[in-house]
């Protein structure tokens, strides 16, 4: 299992009813949603990860063709045994029908193809909807509750445990706080560039959480957990979310 968008958690989760959905309605005529969103609060161009082993079955790159239909816009479908999970709204597609692909292979980038909505911009309504559907596959007919999603994603090389906040900042050596944020940073590969897990925080890893803050958070390049020089126990968490890893706040009485 893995992460399909890793560093962003999910904003819309499956089963949410609303009146914009169509699937089992209720008695007050509101659908569910069918997969889980990620917002990347008004930004495009993440990569978007397969979340298990499979087949690539349907790959739409044109919001035009059909495959599961124009409101997904541009999106991926890869089959794995009796799952089909589909990666939507994507603004560039990465592989061809027929592919097998592996946990982690890059599919697609994030985009807002489809039908989106949303506020916040430059590209209003950007997320990823990953969405699973057992057979027969159709839409409505066996949407489940995202599983195979639910893993931390690739690139998590070290048993999982706890992350002292305080530990999360420039100097800090030979720390396996840090070693899982050097982990969770190349699953994320935001920049293309490997980290060694060396559990020391040099300006490699400052560099690598600077390019996440400033990507995925929109914080600017001086803020204080970007710098490394005040840890922050909020984007800690952002950053750890479903990887496993368990975000301690430390600051007040460092142990780690």
């Amino acid at each position: 299992m893995g992460h399909p968008i890793p560093g962003f958690t999910v904003t819309t989760p499956y089963g949410r009813r609303g009146d914009n959905w169509h699937c089992q309605r209720n008695a007050a005529g509101l659908g569910i949603h069918t997969g889980d969103d990620y917002s990347t609060t008004g930004k495009i161009g993440f990569d978007v990860l397969a979340t298990a082993k499979g087949r690539v079955v349907i790959v739409v790159g044109n919001e035009a063709d059909a495959g599961w239909g124009a409101d997904y816009g541009n999106h991926v479908v890869i089959e794995s045994g009796s799952v089909r999970h589909g990666y939507c709204h994507l603004s560039k597609v990465l592989v061809k029908v027929d592919q097998d692909v592996n946990q982690g292979r890059r599919v697609g980038l994030s985009g807002n193809t489809g039908n989106v909505v949303g506020s916040i911009g430059p590209h209003l309504g950007a997320h990823l909807h990953y969405e699973e559907r057992t057979t027969p596959f159709k839409f409505c007919d066996a949407p489940r509750k995202p599983q195979l999603s639910r893993g931390p994603g690739p690139g998590f090389t070290i048993p999982v445990g706890a992350v002292f906040v305080s530990k999360l900042r420039v100097g800090v050596e030979e720390s396996d706080s840090v070693r899982r944020l050097q982990d969770v940073l190349n699953g994320i590969h935001l920049t293309g560039n490997k980290l060694k897990v060396t559990g020391d925080y040099k300006e490699p890893t400052e560099h690598e959480v600077r390019a996440w803050q400033i990507r995925v958070v929109g914080m600017t390049a001086d803020s204080p957990f970007a710098t490394g020089s005040v840890p922050g126990i909020r984007q800690a968490m952002r950053l750890f979310a479903r990887t496993g890893n368990t975000v301690m706040d430390d600051l007040d009485d460092p142990v780690a």
